[in-house]
């Protein structure tokens, strides 16, 4: 696969959700650090984070940010405000040479020495050392923010959200790959990576159902369930994002 690629429509409607909340997130979150004078420290993690930079069309004449990029300019943002804050940024990619161009592109941006990196790994493993590591230096108990945009339906364990979620003032934007586990959802080869997703074997009852509204439906409030009663989030809110073609 040739790095960077052409970035699609849907990437861009997911990066600007991703740019408009951070912007709030870290505007409120900064802001009641120092109401209770407490050092101003925000993390923000990108699972599947891929190079960090995408060409804009197919001419390939010019590139754009992708999530981790646009996430260290909004950093930059408020540190050039106030050089107290730290805003540190920790990235996992399983393709070599995306973690060796995003680690490259994170150092230029990184003008207020906040060390970002960019990590080579499986996400679901990696994602597990790295909080093994924070949780020693007490890292983990800032505010947190995962990014989690696979490129399929696997990768990620609910196990792994559970444990995440269990951080105070942690959250989660995941994108759940509804189309992709709907394809895969019956195969027997897929069976341990759906248990994995899921955290337990209800998606089994899926074949209960006929059309493809009615599976996507019964998988997507069963993710949200899992979320809420297994994994421990206190606030729950799915949304589609439309590919193109779909209106």
């Amino acid at each position: 696969m040739e790095i960077p690629w052409v970035i699609e429509e849907q990437t861009i409607v997911k990066h600007e959700l991703l740019k408009k909340y951070i912007s709030t997130w870290a505007a409120i979150l900064f802001s009641q650090q120092e109401k209770l004078r407490v050092k101003p420290q925000l993390l923000y993690f990108d699972g599947f984070s891929g190079p960090g930079i995408y060409y804009t069309d197919a001419t390939k004449s010019s590139i754009c940010y992708g999530s981790p990029l646009i996430v260290a300019e909004i950093a930059n943002r408020f540190i050039d405000e106030d050089k107290r804050r730290e805003f540190s940024i920790i990235c996992v990619d399983r393709d070599k040479k995306c973690v060796e161009m995003l680690n490259k592109e994170l150092r230029k941006l990184d003008k207020h020495n906040q060390k970002w990196e960019a990590f080579t790994g499986e996400f679901d493993k990696t994602i597990n050392e790295l909080l093994d590591d924070l949780e020693e230096d007490k890292s983990i108990l800032r505010p947190s923010f995962f990014f989690i945009d696979p490129y399929g339906y696997s990768g990620f364990h609910m196990t792994t959200l559970r444990r995440i979620l269990q951080y105070e003032r942690s959250e989660l934007f995941i994108n759940f790959m509804i189309y992709d586990i709907i394809r895969f959802i019956e195969a027997a080869h897929s069976q341990q990576r759906m248990r994995e997703l899921f955290g337990c074997s209800d998606f089994e009852d899926v074949s209960k159902f006929k059309s493809s509204e009615e599976k996507q439906q019964f998988l997507i409030n069963l993710y949200c369930k899992q979320l809420t009663v297994y994994a421990g989030a206190r606030y729950v809110m799915p949304f589609r994002i439309n590919t193109p073609g779909m209106g």
